[in-house]
């Protein structure tokens, strides 16, 4: 059987036929030929290498006006697997899943662990989790063909390490998609959590929309898909918009700068603001706080209420960049989407075009999970047959951060810590 470099990469015609019968197919192979411009005799060949590596088959034939009955084929989706592999920060786990091409799910597995862990137990995580995905898909007689490693942010574009990372402090520098593809001898790809959820909300839509997905729980995140573009576009914005100054002087955030928006919305600022207020919140965190909201504390609604308004206030002019048919919501911070939904409105559409407001659908996105995870393995198909996907979904200034940036960053947790 031969590896993922010898069927897609070391041969040009392999991979244009090969992706030509994946996005295509059922397709003959007279059309095939004139397709990607190669004689029978090439098609043939590679054709019989793309079989004898049952990638695809033959799902019967079709007779031309002149000549014989052609075979008709089609990638074998039934036999061909791929691997998800999440770092979940929401639960502190990592969560390992095998499907098929066809969408049907075969294997999982998650892995707690702590915000405390380190890179040498993460990679062994990683590890553990990427054999046995290898041994399910070996015994049951399939085919492991690509792996998505989904990850919460601070790829490096080069070589797919998590370099540093606010939800996991001990990470840093962690050679995880090279781990995972030296066990798995497949083709491995890191993206971030965000285009995961982006693919996955725009490949369930039953009508084709575009749309703008903010991400509220301890910072904030956002990007605009469309299903031209499932795995999100602008991608950089989504690295900056929580990072936008919207207060002159304002509360210090991690990234060195002052007022930004996660610095005033976000979780983690909401957490310092109630610890500030009252002395029962001295020790609250994030999963309490969303129990608290849930619980309908009013203390802690009042504060949500009016964070979700500003929030509202503070992405309109995103709104009227993107335009969007529909805006997502997924919040971490467990306010109700009955209250969620027309604070945010209410802070939004004053500063909307009259044309505009009430006529953008607004609401709460459930299943962040499963969007996900659903997104991240359609990506690792796609990624598999067309490899240089990954290049144009790299968000811009995505390398490595610099040490004055560490230093910017260390220097204000200390400032946090002592206020």
């Amino acid at each position: 059987m031969a590896t993922f470099p010898d069927i897609m990469q070391g041969h040009g015609s392999q991979q244009a036929i090969a992706t030509l019968i994946y996005r295509e197919g059922p397709i003959s192979q007279p059309e095939l030929g004139k397709r990607v411009r190669l004689s029978r005799a090439a098609v043939n060949k590679t054709i019989s290498v793309l079989r004898d590596n049952r990638l695809v088959h033959t799902v019967g034939t079709r007779r031309p006006t002149r000549g014989r009955p052609a075979d008709v084929l089609e990638v074998d989706r039934s036999t061909n697997l791929v691997g998800v592999m999440t770092l979940d920060p929401s639960d502190s786990s990592t969560k390992a899943s095998l499907m098929r091409m066809d969408g049907v799910g075969i294997w999982d597995r998650t892995v707690p662990h702590d915000r405390t862990i380190d890179n040498e137990s993460l990679l062994e995580v990683f590890s553990s989790a990427a054999k046995e995905m290898l041994d399910v898909a070996t015994g049951k007689g399939l085919h492991l063909r690509a792996v998505t490693l989904v990850l919460p942010g601070g790829i490096h574009p080069v070589d797919g390490s998590l370099e540093t990372c606010v939800h996991f402090p001990n990470i840093a520098n962690l050679p995880v998609e090279r781990t995972v593809r030296k066990i798995t001898n497949c083709h491995v790809s890191s993206i971030a959590d965000m285009q995961a959820l982006c693919a996955g909300i725009i490949a369930a839509q039953e009508k084709p929309q575009r749309v703008a997905i903010l991400i509220w729980g301890g910072g904030i995140t956002w990007s605009p898909a469309s299903p031209a573009e499932p795995y999100g576009q602008m991608l950089s914005h989504w690295r900056g918009f929580g990072h936008i100054q919207v207060v002159r002087d304002g509360r210090p955030c991690y990234c060195g700068g002052r007022g930004c928006i996660e610095a005033e919305v976000g979780g983690w600022a909401l957490l310092k603001q109630l610890q500030a207020m009252q002395p029962e919140f001295a020790d609250i965190d994030l999963p309490g706080l969303r129990e608290q909201a849930k619980a309908g504390n009013p203390v802690v609604r009042k504060v949500l209420v009016e964070a979700a308004e500003r929030f509202g206030e503070y992405f309109h002019y995103l709104a009227q960049a993107s335009n969007p048919d529909a805006i997502l919501i997924q919040s971490g911070l467990g306010l109700p989407e009955e209250i969620l939904l027309p604070a945010f409105r209410r802070g939004l559409e004053p500063w909307l075009h009259p044309s505009r407001r009430g006529t953008t659908e607004i609401s709460v996105i459930d299943d962040f999970g499963q969007a996900a995870h659903r997104g991240a393995a359609w990506l690792a198909s796609e990624l598999f047959f067309n490899p240089k996907l990954i290049r144009r979904m790299r968000p811009v200034g995505s390398a490595s951060t610099s040490k004055r940036t560490q230093s910017i960053r260390s220097g204000v947790r200390e400032e946090q810590q002592r206020t």
